[in-house]
C-alpha cells in the first residue's frame, strides 16, 4: 500500500464530511514528511531518473558494478553511458539479490557490456522507482496514521500541528512508545 491518504485517515478516525479536509490534507503531508525526515529516508518508491558518473566511487575498477547510494524499488531503464540499453536478467541484475531495496547494478559475467561512457562523457542514466519499499510496511502505515490522529486531536487546543518555517511539523506532546519503536526500526543509521 502506499502512504495514507485523506480517504484512509478519515476512514481510520470515522470522520464524515468535507469540512475539515483541506487541514487534514495538510496534516497527511506533513505528517509523511515528518517521517521521512525523523527516519532519513523516503519508503515508497518514487518514478525518478538518476545520472551516475563511470569513475569511483560508482563504477568498480572492473567495470561491471554500477553501486547508487540510493535505494532503487525497481528499474524501468537501466542505459550504458555509451547509449546501450541494458536488458534485466541478461546484461544486468539488481543487487542485493533479497532487495528491494537494491543499492548496486551489477552486470553479468557473461555479458560483454561493461559500465562505459562515450566520447562526450555521458553519464549512465537508471529511471525506476527510487525509494525503500514498493509499499509502506503495514506498521509504519498505522502509525503514520496515529502521528495524522495526533496532530487532527490537538489542533484544536493547540496541542498538536504547528508549523516552522522549514515547514516541519512540530508535536508539543510526545509520541507513544510505540510509536517511537516503530520510528526507530526504520531510521537510517549513519555511520
Amino acid at each position: 500500500m502506499a502512504y495514507p491518504t485523506l480517504a484512509d485517515f478519515k476512514n481510520w478516525r470515522n470522520i464524515d464530511g468535507i469540512g475539515e479536509d483541506a487541514e487534514i490534507t495538510w496534516m497527511v503531508a506533513a505528517s509523511i514528511v515528518q517521517v521521512e525526515r525523523e527516519c532519513g529516508r523516503k519508503f515508497v518508491g518514487a518514478a525518478v531518473t538518476y545520472k551516475f558518473p563511470v569513475s569511483h566511487p560508482f563504477v568498480t575498477a572492473q567495470g561491471r558494478r554500477l553501486t547508487m547510494f540510493k535505494g532503487l524499488v525497481s528499474a524501468t531503464t537501466v542505459t550504458n553511458g555509451n547509449g546501450t540499453v541494458l536488458v534485466a536478467g541478461t546484461d544486468y541484475d539488481l543487487v542485493p539479490y533479497d532487495g528491494p531495496p537494491f543499492y548496486q547494478i551489477e552486470i553479468r559475467a557473461a555479458s560483454s557490456e561493461r559500465w562505459q561512457t562515450d566520447s562526450d562523457g555521458t553519464h549512465i542514466s537508471v529511471a525506476g522507482s527510487w525509494g525503500m519499499f514498493a509499499d509502506v510496511p503495514d506498521d509504519l502505515f498505522v502509525t503514520i496514521l496515529q502521528i495524522i490522529g495526533f496532530n487532527y486531536a490537538g489542533r484544536a487546543d493547540g496541542a498538536g500541528t504547528r508549523k516552522t518555517s522549514r515547514g516541519d511539523v512540530i508535536d508539543s506532546g510526545q509520541w507513544s512508545d510505540s510509536i517511537k519503536r516503530v520510528i526507530d526500526s526504520y531510521r537510517r543509521v549513519k555511520l
